[in-house]
């Protein structure tokens, strides 16, 4: 199991709607445990071809997309600002097995501010994202960025349900609008 943390995980500004995510994730767990549902019928459905690699779980919370995914034979990057999300995520990996929690490197920092290097990922998947649209469009760029060339970036809720977009090449970008189920 891999680690890397930030003195103050803090979102501030527009990433992170000045929220105080220790704050959410400071008491009690707030989610089920249970993978989200819409990346379950996706992986199964729509990006059944997908073969696992590496994978990137933007605002992973407590964890359990980037353990279904760890399961599944992925490397797995689970990213958020919240280190009590990410302190529980890493138990719940942990009580799984040392197979399932050597495959995710949890990181406490916000999506710009994590070292992340363009088109290491094979999937990037962003549910429940508390990522606002930027006005130069930053963070849009960044998760697009992210995706290795036939990879693919998972994005919900959004206006229309699901955005998964596949890449066929560096420089080719195709977004669909999919529902989950």
């Amino acid at each position: 199991m891999h680690s890397e943390t930030t003195p103050d995980a803090t979102a501030s500004g527009p990433a992170g709607h000045d929220m105080n995510w220790h704050d959410v994730y400071g008491g009690e767990q707030v989610w089920s445990g249970n993978p989200n549902d819409a990346l379950v019928a996706v992986l199964t459905k729509q990006l059944a071809d997908l073969s696992p690699g590496r994978a990137l779980d933007v605002g992973c919370g407590e964890g359990a997309d980037a353990i279904h995914l760890a399961e599944r034979g992925w490397q797995v990057t689970a990213l958020d600002v919240a280190a009590p999300a990410l302190e529980r995520g890493r138990a719940a990996a942990e009580k799984r097995g040392d197979d399932v929690a050597s495959r995710i490197t949890w990181v406490c920092a916000g999506l710009l501010d994590a070292a992340l290097a363009p088109e290491s990922f094979d999937l990037v998947s962003v549910f429940y994202p508390a990522l606002l649209r930027t006005e130069d469009q930053s963070i849009e760029r960044s998760l697009r960025d992210l995706v290795r060339p036939c990879g693919a970036l998972i994005v919900w809720p959004t206006r229309t349900s699901i955005a998964i977009a596949r890449s066929s090449t560096a420089s080719t970008r195709t977004p669909t609008s999919r529902s989950p189920t």
